[in-house]
């Protein structure tokens, strides 16, 4: 006779009692990091004048930043598409690195290399067999590459 768990991973999961560890995991993280001046004794804790135990409260203003973290995950730069004497396709990415002071968190902000105004920067997408120009502008105050992801020749 074969013995059948009471409790698979699956079932776990799909009971949200993983989401529920997550939220617990990072409510005790947060606490754990907060500055110790931020909360003078465990009795100002205990009464809830301290937000409800969250470090940050607020919103990041995307606006500000000049993009959405949210959007980067739908949008692709496919290029100025032309078409070469031979008909083969041209793709043309126009990529400009700048040094930019970003919010990272609700009133945390961070100086960062952004790429077309953004971090990450953008994510070209073309065809096998396209010929692919990249024009890189450098306005930042450091050297810069560019690293490409994929099956390419150097």
């Amino acid at each position: 006779m074969s013995h059948k768990p009471l409790v698979t991973r699956r079932g776990f999961f799909g009971a949200g009692l993983g989401a529920l560890a997550t939220a617990l995991g990072a409510s005790l993280l947060g606490r754990a990091t907060r500055a110790k001046d931020a909360l003078p004794s465990m009795q100002e804790h205990e009464t809830g004048h301290d937000h409800g135990g969250m470090l940050l409260v607020g919103s990041v203003d995307h606006v500000r930043n000049g993009f959405d973290p949210l959007q980067l995950l739908v949008d692709w730069d496919y290029g100025k598409v032309s078409t070469l004497p031979n008909g083969q396709t041209l793709r043309e990415y126009f990529i400009d690195a700048r040094d930019v002071e970003i919010e990272i968190a609700p009133g945390i902000f961070f100086p960062a290399w952004t790429y077309n105004g953004r971090v990450p920067g953008p994510t070209i997408r073309c065809t096998e067999g396209d010929r692919i120009r990249i024009h890189f502008r450098n306005y930042g105050t450091h050297p810069h590459t560019i690293h490409f992801h994929g099956v390419h020749p150097f």
